[in-house]
């Protein structure tokens, strides 16, 4: 308490320092002549209240409680993309922010449904920020999460295995031939193929420990613990990649670097123009493998793990209609007995 009697003049006085954890300040505020020592209280109280940060900008905020996230640098980069693209209030005081202007905001976001549930989670999190530390009210609570479409519910794209073969014959370059047989074959993401090394690959197995965007960002841990995992391969893969050591490098896919995402993107949708199979995203290689294994009936647990999905309940939810299709024939298996 910064409450004290003050015998000469025979009254109370308050006294408050705030610092300010964005510029490091510090600043005093003072004021005398209180008769009662409560009422020196309140005076102090209500000091602290209004020289709290709800006259901070939301954006500075929002760095704030950035700064001592966990997140990896590309995640805080993506979260600062998203609010200086997409949230218009980011250089206004956070208290002259209101459940109204959260509503237009909601209401103006036109991207897909996961990106702008996305985007709200991230505004929520700073008034959730600024409510605990700061005692700002979290008027938040009016940004509800979109619901997905019809559209967006369907199943993703897939490519059967005579599909994947009519698109991986049209791919010639014997690099990018590999690593979209990989992709397939192994269901590891894009960015856990990119950042490959030649000693990742032993015998029938790779080791996936690292993930890759750009070579000049470096190797960044995987999404998830379970994403850091040993997948092992089936024979026409360990040939292809045997073939690829040969290369000079230390890169298992473009030897002396890695390969580039823009000439990734470029062979993938060649590939699908020259073969005539229908278009999916790279990413639905992923899709393509966890499905061919639980419609040829591979324990779900065993499919989580290979994926490398930090919880069983996301593989479930994501395929979940496969699941469906496998219980039915549980009934016939039961019918039969």
């Amino acid at each position: 308490m910064s409450v004290h009697y003050d015998k000469q003049r025979k009254t109370w006085y308050a006294q408050v320092k705030i610092k300010d954890n964005i510029t490091g300040k510090i600043r005093t505020y003072k004021k005398r002549g209180f008769k009662l020592k409560r009422d020196a209280q309140a005076w102090e109280q209500q000091k602290r209240s209004e020289t709290s940060h709800t006259s901070t900008t939301f954006y500075k905020l929002f760095l704030e409680n950035l700064s001592i996230s966990n997140s990896n640098e590309e995640t805080k980069q993506k979260k600062i993309r998203a609010i200086e693209m997409y949230f218009p209030y980011k250089d206004i005081p956070i208290d002259k922010i209101t459940k109204l202007d959260l509503l237009k905001f909601r209401e103006n976001l036109n991207l897909a449904t996961t990106t702008k549930n996305t985007i709200i989670s991230y505004v929520k999190a700073v008034f959730k920020y600024a409510n605990t530390f700061y005692n700002v009210p979290n008027i938040s609570e009016v940004l509800k999460p979109f619901k997905k479409s019809i559209e967006e519910l369907k199943p993703n794209d897939v490519w059967t295995i005579d599909e994947f073969n009519q698109f991986i014959s049209s791919v010639k370059h014997p690099v990018y031939n590999a690593f979209f047989h990989t992709l397939y074959h192994t269901g590891m993401r894009r960015g856990e193929g990119i950042a490959l090394l030649k000693d990742d690959f032993k015998e029938d197995r790779l080791f996936i420990s690292k993930s890759m965007k750009h070579l000049k960002q470096g190797f960044k841990p995987p999404k998830t613990y379970n994403a850091i995992r040993d997948i092992k391969l089936d024979n026409v893969t360990i040939d292809k990649l045997k073939d690829l050591m040969k290369i000079p490098g230390n890169f298992l896919f473009g030897g002396d670097t890695s390969l580039p995402i823009t000439s990734i993107d470029r062979e993938f949708k060649q590939g699908i123009k020259l073969s005539g199979v229908k278009p999916i995203r790279l990413h639905d290689l992923r899709h393509s493998h966890a499905t061919n294994l639980i419609n040829n009936g591979a324990n779900i647990v065993a499919v989580s793990k290979r994926l490398g999905h930090s919880d069983i309940n996301i593989t479930l939810s994501t395929y979940t209609h496969l699941l469906k299709k496998s219980e039915d024939e549980l009934v016939k298996i039961i019918n039969n007995m």
